[in-house]
């Protein structure tokens, strides 16, 4: 995990230059001169605080001589309307760097609530999570870390991190069982280090995979009908992904069916509302 935290702090503070770029005019304009400013962020739900590194390392990336600490009087998690963190030094740099980690970290903390929450609703039925595979460009580490943190597992996200035969990946070899062949060959020793994940666009093409060592198959918006009729092929023997498309409730039942894994679109919660609040001091 602390690997994974690194990786998703060195991806804020990527992001954090791509916003801010050459300076943040707006602030810059406001307040020409450094003005010492106190501030403290308040939470809006019900949260815990694991993002507090990435927020520490975001704003004082912008200038590390801010004061950041967490409310020590307080155990996560935090209450709505409670006084998280405490921010103290440079104002333009306090601004600027919550203008880029305010909404990070309420991102993240959307996809960390909402991987919990299908965790333990599909715990019982011995039903792991994970993530959709299309992460936005620049953000799948910060994506990976909540989700782990959320209690779910982070599959390679990447092109270069995970090996999934799409069904573009399996029209361009002709067939799947092609596609499948020259994907385990070339893979060689590098197998066991390497997840493959392979799309099925129908029940009966999973007749295919009956033999392959692989470690996922994604029954891309399939139907409980569907999941149904390949389950009764395979006999529950291959371990099967569903996404959303089945809904939460129906995914329960699935598990003599050969549902090992269900997909959450994380990619949604790019527009959730913001759940910290930044107010300063007179």
């Amino acid at each position: 995990m602390k690997d994974l935290l690194n990786q998703a702090i060195e991806q804020a503070v990527r992001l954090y230059d791509q916003k801010v770029g050459e300076g943040d005019l707006t602030t810059e304009t406001l307040w020409p001169y450094i003005r010492h400013t106190e501030a403290e962020i308040r939470v809006n739900e019900t949260l815990p605080w694991f993002s507090f590194p990435i927020l520490d390392a975001v704003m004082k990336h912008g200038d590390n001589s801010l004061t950041i600490r967490l409310n020590s009087e307080i155990q996560p998690p935090f209450s709505s309307g409670d006084t998280a963190v405490y921010l103290e030094g440079n104002g333009r740099a306090i601004v600027t760097g919550w203008r880029v980690a305010g909404s990070l970290i309420s991102f993240l903390s959307s996809i960390q609530r909402e991987i919990q929450k299908v965790v333990d609703e599909l715990k019982s039925n011995r039903i792991e999570v994970t993530h959709n595979l299309d992460l936005p460009g620049g953000y799948d580490k910060l994506i990976r870390y909540a989700v782990e943190e959320g209690g779910g597992i982070s599959l390679g996200a990447t092109l270069d991190e995970i090996i999934y035969l799409s069904l573009d990946h399996i029209a361009w070899a002709g067939s799947l069982s092609e596609a499948i062949a020259r994907t385990i060959k070339e893979v060689g020793h590098k197998r066991s280090l390497i997840k493959v994940v392979v799309e099925l666009a129908n029940p009966e093409e999973v007749t295919h995979m009956m033999d392959v060592n692989a470690d996922m198959v994604y029954c891309k918006n399939f139907s409980i009908r569907d999941i149904q009729q390949t389950g009764e092929l395979t006999q529950g023997w291959v371990k099967l992904m569903v996404d959303e498309s089945i809904p939460l409730n129906k995914v329960k039942g699935l598990r003599d069916m050969g549902v090992r894994m269900y997909m959450v679109n994380v990619s949604q919660y790019f527009t959730s509302k913001e759940l910290f609040k930044i107010q300063f001091k007179e």
